[in-house]
């Protein structure tokens, strides 16, 4: 990502596209029958989509056929007090974007029903995936919601998005247990149930710990070594998209971060830049 020949291809791109030129960029990318694949979106960074958000679906479906495996992180927004029964994660919209909370609700999709870090999948390989996967309120390390993605050899898949999207760098972090995410590992134990049974200000205090530590950059993953060669990326429509294998992309993150720990810290100028873009991707989530 980053390159210059991306940025061309860029320039060159029609902000109208259809579901044919998907497919056929999702094709040139390197995705094919059989693939398991989690996918990180934004539709309006392909430009104008006809049909929306189900063209860009029907794409993959279409790509990875009946033999393959789609799925999308469908989290839902964090409000205390999480009380059971109130939030009904088989109904509850996801705050991901347009093209997640279009995917859900397919004929076929399962979701598992974590009150906040759900995952929906449609294919053979999803009961396997979301199988034991809301027993921890703050999964973590190896009870990562991702973790099974590096053992079915999954890709992951970002359509239009950054690295600061890859929700499976955070996995990275934990595998390597990186020193600034000690209070977040504090609270990893937590099973869902029990968490329901805390007061408000004990559910709040645990998220505090859950979402601590310094600020990271993700998009830094690509100054690790080997990671960038294992990154293929091509331009669809206006979006830029990128796929990579989930186990060697995680093997490589975390062989960098134990020789430094401290390699996807954000330095104070990144700090300003990161709010910026955090506020650009919560209003573009919204479409």
């Amino acid at each position: 990502m980053g390159e210059p020949k991306v940025f061309s291809k860029l320039l060159e791109a029609s902000q109208d596209i259809e579901k044919e030129g998907i497919r056929t960029g999702f094709k040139k990318l390197g995705l094919k029958n059989g693939d398991c694949l989690m996918v990180h979106s934004s539709l309006s960074r392909f430009g104008y989509v006809e049909g929306g958000a189900n063209t860009v679906i029907d794409a993959l479906l279409e790509v990875v056929g009946k033999e393959g495996t789609i799925g999308m992180p469908t989290f839902c927004k964090f409000k205390i007090p999480l009380i059971k029964g109130k939030h009904k994660p088989e109904t509850t919209s996801t705050h991901l974007g347009k093209i997640p909370e279009t995917f859900k609700k397919r004929e076929g999709v399962i979701r598992n029903l974590h009150p906040l870090y759900s995952l929906s999948y449609k294919g053979p390989k999803a009961k396997i995936l979301i199988r034991g996967q809301d027993k921890y309120i703050f999964p973590y390390g190896r009870n990562h919601v991702f973790y099974k993605l590096m053992e079915v050899d999954a890709f992951i898949l970002l359509l239009g998005v950054s690295h600061r999207a890859n929700s499976i760098i955070h996995m990275a972090e934990e595998l390597v247990n990186v020193p600034y995410l000690e209070a977040k590992k504090s609270v990893s134990k937590i099973l869902v149930s029990d968490f329901y049974r805390l007061s408000s200000e004990e559910q709040k205090e645990c998220r505090e710990k859950h979402w601590s530590g310094p600020k990271r950059d993700f998009n830094k993953v690509e100054e690790l070594p080997m990671v960038k060669e294992i990154v293929k990326t091509e331009v669809i429509g206006n979006a830029i998209v990128s796929l990579m294998p989930a186990r060697e992309f995680v093997n490589l993150i975390v062989r960098g971060l134990k020789e430094n720990p401290e390699a996807l810290l954000a330095s104070n100028n990144d700090s300003e830049k990161l709010d910026k873009a955090a506020t650009v991707t919560k209003k573009d989530n919204k479409k």
